[in-house]
C-alpha cells in the first residue's frame, strides 16, 4: 500500500487554512489601518513641517507688505553734552534728510562743549506708490500659493511612501504566516508518514521525502522573516 502524499498534504493544508482564518479573524482589529499609518506619518513627517512652516513664513510676508500702505511714525529722542564740532547742537537724520537743533556750522573747529537736545515725532505715509506695493504683494502671494502647493506635493509624496511601506509589510507579514503554517502542515504530514513507515505501511524514502518537506519548510519561514525585517 503506497501513501498518498497528496491527500494528507490536502487535508492539511484545508485545516490549517481554517485555524489560520480564526487566528486572523481576532486580531483585526489590533491592526494599524493604511488611513492611520498615513495620517500619523503626514502629521509627524519633518520635512513636511518643514515646508508648512515655510508657508506660514510666505502668509506672514503677505501681511507684512500689506502693512506697508499704513503710516510709518518714528520718536526719536536725543540729549547730548560734548564738543561742538562745527554743530551749534546735536543732529538726528532721518532718511536722507536730517534734523538738527542748532543754527548754521563754524567755519573752524571748536573745542567748547555744550549741552544740546532732539526730540522728533516724524510720521511718513506713502500715499501713492505707483504701483510698486501691488506688485510687492502679487508676489508675496504668488509665494503663498508656491508653497502651499509644494506642502500638497510632499504631503503625497509621502502619502505614497508610507502606503508601499504599508503593503509591502502586510506582504511580508501573510508570507510569514503562510510559512509558518506550511511548516506546520510539514510537521503534521511528518508524523504520519513516520508512524505509518515504522508499522511497516509505507516505505522508507516516503519518511525521507517528509523530512525534506520539513526542512524546506523552515528554509521559507527564514526568509519570508528576512523579507519582513527589510
Amino acid at each position: 500500500m503506497r501513501f498518498n502524499f497528496k491527500r494528507y498534504k490536502c487535508i492539511a493544508l484545508l485545516i490549517t487554512a481554517i485555524g489560520g482564518f480564526q487566528s486572523t479573524h481576532a486580531q483585526e482589529q489590533k491592526q494599524l489601518l493604511l488611513s492611520q499609518a498615513v495620517q500619523a506619518g503626514v502629521q509627524n513627517y519633518q520635512s513636511i513641517h518643514a515646508k508648512q512652516q515655510y508657508l506660514r513664513a510666505s502668509a506672514e510676508q503677505v501681511k507684512n507688505t500689506k502693512n506697508e500702505y499704513l503710516p510709518n511714525i518714528v520718536a526719536s529722542i536725543q540729549q547730548d553734552y560734548g564738543t561742538i564740532n562745527g554743530q551749534f547742537g546735536p543732529l538726528a537724520p532721518y532718511g536722507t534728510a536730517g534734523t538738527s537743533s542748532s543754527g548754521p556750522t563754524y567755519a573752524s573747529q571748536s573745542w567748547r562743549a555744550a549741552f544740546g537736545g532732539v526730540y522728533v515725532l516724524n510720521t511718513n505715509w506713502e500715499a501713492f506708490s505707483f504701483g510698486r506695493l501691488k506688485s510687492r504683494i502679487e508676489y508675496s502671494a504668488s509665494l503663498v500659493n508656491r508653497d502651499s502647493a509644494d506642502v500638497v506635493q510632499e504631503q503625497f509624496i509621502q502619502s505614497v511612501k508610507i502606503s508601499s511601506a504599508y503593503l509591502n509589510l502586510l506582504v511580508a507579514q501573510t508570507l510569514t504566516k503562510s510559512a509558518v503554517a506550511n511548516l506546520e502542515r510539514a510537521n503534521y504530514v511528518q508524523r504520519v508518514v513516520l508512524a505509518r513507515t515504522k508499522s511497516g505501511l509505507n516505505a522508507g524514502v516516503d519518511s525521507s521525502i517528509a523530512n525534506a518537506e520539513v526542512s524546506k519548510a523552515k528554509l521559507l519561514i527564514i526568509d519570508a522573516a528576512n523579507n519582513e525585517q527589510q
